[in-house]
């Protein structure tokens, strides 16, 4: 959720944040995976992170998060990705460690 919500920012937009939702609502809005980030745009429900950004970009190109510069562009895609899909087990064994609870 860090990435989507600094990319909003970064666009300016106003957002609505809720932070836990149950795993029955998670199932309703993601039945694919269930993970979040979710993000409702009107009626429709985006789900994973990278899809999120690239909605940003159609609905706000300006200021836009992928270069225009297609070499560039794939080379974002390919970080953002690796990153993604490299770090996320580790995000979530910190989130779910009994010593980061509040």
């Amino acid at each position: 959720m860090t990435k989507v919500k600094a990319a909003i920012a970064y666009k300016k937009l106003p957002f609505e944040h809720q932070e836990y939702v149950g795993i029955s609502e998670l199932r309703k809005l993601n039945p694919q995976t269930g993970k979040v980030p979710i993000v409702l745009f009107d009626n429709e429900v985006i789900f994973d992170s990278s899809l999120i950004l690239r909605k940003l970009d159609i609905e706000k190109p300006s200021p836009p998060l992928i270069s225009k510069d297609t070499a560039i562009a794939a080379k974002q895609y390919l970080l953002e990705d690796w990153s993604d899909e490299s770090l996320y087990w580790y995000v979530q064994a910190l989130r779910w460690n009994t010593r980061n609870e509040p």
